[in-house]
């Protein structure tokens, strides 16, 4: 009977502690979170292991990778680029290129003496006007000129002073004039004889080695990168308007002008940003003069007025869960911003924001990295970008370590 009452407590009691604990299980499954937390022994204020647990949950995870590439600082979006003033000129003057004083020229049955006026021309295309001018002290018999194995000339004068244009379509750049008497024919007793004196080979010549002109300018490669119109100015003052021709503006080979201009007034020419380039770029003046005259272009203040686009920060984001930010400003871990640059000897300046905030960045390194626990917010964060030089970035990484 004792035995068996003993053994009836015992179960009554057992299932009292069944009871119990099916009762608190139920609590902690309907309690707040926070609570459970605290009765779990779980929260921050029941000591440091549970800290330990969560924030070792948040670590080593990666929030933002980017690669930002170049960041181009724009200090104005006006820019004038100055070319020197230069002269476009043609010139055109009488030219003597041979003379002789005197010489004799005979011919009968036994002998034929000749005599040949060579001559060269550096420029046939700009000679004009070639006149072979001679006195004749005596003659007898017809005189023949033979320019470049052609007769240009073939009769027995009348007068003393000659003059004979040659045909400029029988010119070259070495040529022969031969001067010699005409044939005695039958009559062999007879010599065909002159005895000729101030001998004068003339031409105009029209100087063009000055009619073109070139200049440079440079354009940086941020310039460059962002232009969103081009001009070029320039002014214009001219003599003898009735000789002068075309104006040609050439840059980097691309023809941007051709007309005759007005003497005395401003050109502006639009320019297609697509013919300009990063670096040395190549301007050039040229004409063709209508006329073989003396004429000139005097082009001054010559400019290349660029409008450049405005260039927007750059902005990046990320987010941070109520874990991740729990874990940043508690201390616990630490939201780190790095970045990654391609060389050490380029400046590296920014006004940098940070969720709203103005900081900085200044640095040669090829590495920057900082502690931004103290920008952190919870959900969305950003981080804005803008340059005070311009310098590239190969990475930019924020992560919690």
């Amino acid at each position: 009977m004792l035995r068996s009452k003993k053994a009836q407590d015992g179960t009554k009691a057992a299932t009292l502690v069944a009871i119990i604990g099916g009762l608190i299980i139920l609590y902690i499954l309907f309690v707040p979170p926070s609570q459970r937390n605290q009765i779990l022994n779980l929260s921050n204020d029941t000591g440091n292991s549970g800290s330990t647990s969560t924030s070792s949950n948040v670590s080593n995870q990666t929030l933002l990778l980017e690669h930002p590439g170049l960041l181009e600082y724009i200090s104005s979006t006006e820019y004038e680029k100055s070319i020197p003033p230069l002269t476009l000129l043609v010139s055109t003057q009488a030219t003597t290129l041979k003379t002789a004083d005197s010489i004799v020229i005979k011919s009968n049955w036994f002998s034929n003496d000749a005599y040949n006026l060579s001559f060269s021309l550096g420029d046939v295309k700009n000679t004009q006007n070639l006149i072979f001018s001679f006195n004749i002290d005596n003659h007898q018999g017809e005189l023949i000129l033979v320019l470049n194995g052609q007769v240009i000339y073939e009769k027995e004068p009348g007068e003393q002073n000659i003059a004979v244009k040659l045909p400029a379509d029988l010119l070259s750049g070495q040529n022969s004039l031969l001067i010699k008497t005409g044939s005695v024919g039958f009559e062999f007793w007879k010599t065909n004889r002159y005895s000729l004196s101030n001998l004068n080979l003339v031409a105009d010549i029209t100087d063009t080695s000055k009619r073109l002109s070139q200049s440079t300018f440079i354009i940086s490669s941020t310039e460059n990168n962002n232009i969103d119109t081009a001009n070029l100015r320039f002014y214009v003052d001219c003599t003898n308007q009735a000789g002068l021709g075309r104006l040609n503006v050439d840059i980097n080979s691309h023809n941007v002008y051709s007309q005759a201009p007005i003497c005395g007034e401003i050109v502006s020419q639009p320019l297609s940003p697509n013919i300009l380039m990063s670096g040395e770029n190549t301007i050039t003046f040229s004409t063709e003069f209508e006329k073989p005259t003396s004429a000139y272009y005097q082009i001054d203040n010559i400019l290349i007025k660029l409008k450049l686009k405005s260039t927007l920060p750059s902005t990046y984001y990320f987010d941070l869960n109520s874990s991740q930010y729990n874990a940043v400003r508690s201390g616990s871990r630490t939201l780190q911003m790095s970045m990654l640059f391609p060389d050490s000897a380029t400046s590296k300046k920014a006004d940098m924001y940070i969720n709203g905030i103005k900081t900085g960045l200044e640095t040669r390194d090829y590495n920057y990295t900082r502690n931004i626990n103290s920008f952190a917010k919870e959900g969305n964060n950003a981080i804005k970008m803008a340059p005070l030089s311009t310098f590239e970035i190969i990475d930019l990484v924020v992560k919690i370590v």
